[in-house]
């Protein structure tokens, strides 16, 4: 899903580097009324769609001047949506747009990632995955929590040092060590398995890592 401005090569770009199937979905966002410069990038994007393999992106015209009826709207046409996780570009077109359908995909509970490319500009692309979303959204449990404060403390800490400092069991440790690496928070490196925050980790808990 991606708004769309008067440039359809960053939604082009974003299906080229997902390698997107003709089983799945393109949505691209627009407002009311289309205009001829959205039109034919939308157009453009339609035809190098066909000419890549990809399949017919479907386009959402929203009522802008309305955040609500746009949010509904948008909410509604993922709810027509059968997908086992999304990828929302926030980069192109008006940015209003990719923050309804943030928040649309916030309310509608499922994974997804945010891409970003801007339009112009030299910055590089940016992704944002599921698995830091949900820890902002939902937090860590108080034992992940616990874990990972001990690791951004002390980087290089092993398992069983941590089950001594708390006096957990190293089998009950190891099992949230193994919670909070599937969240991209704790990298495990040597024979020792010595554990260490990852960019991530540090990001989200500044105030309590080790500078």
């Amino acid at each position: 899903m991606s708004p769309l401005g008067f440039h359809e090569s960053t939604v082009l770009r974003l299906l080229q580097e997902y390698r997107v199937s003709r089983r799945d979905r393109i949505v691209v966002l627009t407002c009311k009324p289309l205009v001829g410069g959205v039109k034919r990038a939308y157009e453009s994007l339609r035809a190098l769609c066909t000419t890549q393999g990809f399949p017919d992106p479907d386009l959402v015209e929203l009522e802008c001047s309305s955040f609500y009826q746009s949010f509904r709207a948008v909410y509604s046409r993922l709810l027509d949506l059968d997908a086992e996780e999304y990828v929302l570009e926030v980069g192109a077109g008006l940015r209003i747009l990719g923050y309804t359908a943030m928040l649309a995909l916030l309310r509608l509970g499922r994974p997804f990632k945010v891409h970003y490319e801007p339009e112009a500009g030299s910055l590089n692309p940016q992704e944002i995955p599921w698995e830091f979303i949900e820890v902002v959204i939902r937090g860590l449990s108080p034992s992940e929590a616990d874990i990972l404060e001990i690791v951004l403390g002390s980087p290089g800490i092993t398992i069983g040092e941590i089950a001594s400092v708390t006096g957990r069991k190293e089998k009950s440790v190891r099992n949230i060590v193994s919670q909070l690496r599937k969240k991209g928070l704790i990298d495990k490196r040597g024979r020792s398995e010595n554990l260490y925050p990852t960019q991530r980790a540090t990001a989200l808990y500044p105030e309590k890592s080790r500078s």
